[in-house]
């Protein structure tokens, strides 16, 4: 038997010196996906992609001074010869190829993940817990998992809810002694230097979601689908970006994870489930979604001067439980035994796996026993109305029977996620108890508060989006 883990440190530490050979054979796939276009549109794409990078300021310096020529081919190439229009094209490839690249350092990766478990140890236990129980846990066929990874290429499909995920998982593959990955990496998470930095020597590429080209898109996907083909164990997010409601994601982007569907070698996909108790940026996601902003990237939410004091005051109160699930590995079929329409049939199998892992703690139990009262007691079930209504309020033995009612529904629908191990089922005050304070110590404003003998909602958004992890059970 051999070490996987140890492969695959050892392939990603040549991504950088392999960078020529994984370029040309990139520029290979697309120069025969594109042999038979018509470039002048594919060039025009291009350039609406830029000027609208530069009206947004989302340009360095360095990088509008590497463009300008680019663009000046690129428009001329528009409208000259096929052999000017293709010199236009590779130009373009190549500059493409230069963001995404990526690298990975051995020694950073070993150092980070010699401190990670402890770091998070701490920023997820709340100063007056530090002796309560484990706070990270990981579940799954591992041992499986290990032995797929002896001649599989795997890649890990996680759920994707907050800035944290990329950690968590790394994480969760370091301590369950599978081998690390590349993975895809937001490309404005690199304006901070420490995260660029970070993210440079722990396996991350780049990706521009504010590039709408198809050409970018292909040249993204084409080096995903290179460096499995090469044997780079992989971790993609199938939602893309942050899920804005805090739902068990159903509506899945495949574009890179479909690249699993083109690649010659054995691949299994790892479905992960990462469920958290709360999550720090609940109020700016849920407010996008509430603004009708959904698809929009979020920028801005990293924080910065005085912010970075509050956060790390947030941090240190903060009361986290995360359990991580890996799921059972998918095979991908050859392409001659696949069905009809084999990414919705691989979309499908991740949504069944990410609702079966799913783990409910008691801010969501909570959360949907105030949403559905609130219904009873307004008569809407209109998110937008009771978010403007003022503050409702329940007292304390019907928020304890409905409570009682969500319980049960959790355990009829066995296939859409289990009770945390940390609830007691049959105490529904501790439940309120926890997720008061799991709520107080994550979120500078209340989301709900103990007053005079009842449970009073001051956040209906909140409720909403904590409720919403357990919106897939029906009613």
């Amino acid at each position: 038997m051999g070490d996987p883990v140890g492969e695959a440190e050892r392939r990603l530490s040549t991504w950088r010196a392999d960078h020529a050979a994984i370029a040309s054979a990139v520029r290979a796939r697309i120069d025969r996906h594109y042999a038979e276009a018509a470039l002048a549109g594919v060039l025009a794409q291009v350039l609406a992609d830029e000027a609208a990078q530069r009206a947004e300021g989302r340009r360095s310096e360095l990088e509008r001074t590497r463009w300008a020529d680019v663009v000046v081919r690129s428009a001329a190439g528009a409208h000259a010869d096929a052999a000017h229009a293709r010199a236009a094209f590779r130009a373009v490839v190549d500059l493409y190829l230069d963001d995404i690249a990526g690298g990975f350092d051995r020694r950073l990766y070993r150092a980070v993940m010699a401190v990670l478990p402890r770091a998070l140890d701490v920023a997820f236990r709340p100063l007056e817990r530090r002796a309560a129980g484990p706070r990270f846990t990981i579940t799954g066929p591992i041992e499986r998992l290990r032995a797929l990874a002896q001649d599989h290429t795997l890649v890990f499909a996680p759920t994707h809810s907050s800035n944290l995920d990329s950690l968590v998982v790394g994480l969760a593959l370091r301590r369950s002694a599978l081998p690390p990955c590349a993975y895809a990496a937001g490309k404005h998470m690199y304006r901070n230097a420490v995260l660029a930095r970070l993210m440079a020597g722990l396996g991350a590429y780049r990706v521009d979601r504010g590039l709408a080209a198809s050409l970018y898109k292909d040249v993204l996907k084409a080096y995903a689908a290179e460096l499995l083909e090469r044997g780079f164990h992989m971790v993609i997010f199938p939602g893309a970006t942050r899920c804005r409601t805090n739902e068990v994601e159903s509506q899945l982007k495949l574009g890179l994870l479909g690249t699993t569907l083109e690649v010659r070698r054995p691949i299994a996909i790892v479905p992960v489930t990462i469920n958290y108790q709360v999550i720090v940026e609940a109020p700016t996601l849920i407010r996008h979604f509430l603004a009708g902003r959904s698809a929009e990237r979020i920028g801005g939410d990293s924080p910065r001067g005085a912010g970075v004091v509050a956060a790390l005051r947030r941090i240190a109160a903060l009361d986290e439980l995360v359990v991580v699930a890996f799921g059972a590995p998918l095979a991908v079929a050859p392409a001659r035994d696949r069905g009809p329409d084999p990414a919705r049939h691989l979309g499908a199998a991740l949504t069944a796996a990410y609702r079966h892992d799913t783990v409910l703690f008691a801010t969501h139990v909570v959360a949907r026993a105030l949403h559905e009262l609130s219904i009873d007691q307004t008569g809407s079930v209109d998110i937008q109305q009771l978010v403007r209504r003022a503050p409702q309020a329940f007292r304390f033995p019907a928020v304890h029977a409905r409570i009682a009612r969500v319980v049960e529904l959790i355990r009829a629908h066995r296939s859409g996620g289990t009770l945390a191990a940390t609830i007691d089922p049959d105490d529904p005050e501790a439940m309120i108890a926890e997720a008061l304070r799991a709520w107080a110590a994550c979120h500078p404003q209340p989301v709900a508060v103990a007053r005079n003998g009842e449970l009073v909602v001051e956040d209906a958004g909140l409720v909403y989006f904590y409720r919403n992890r357990t919106a897939h059970l029906g009613s």
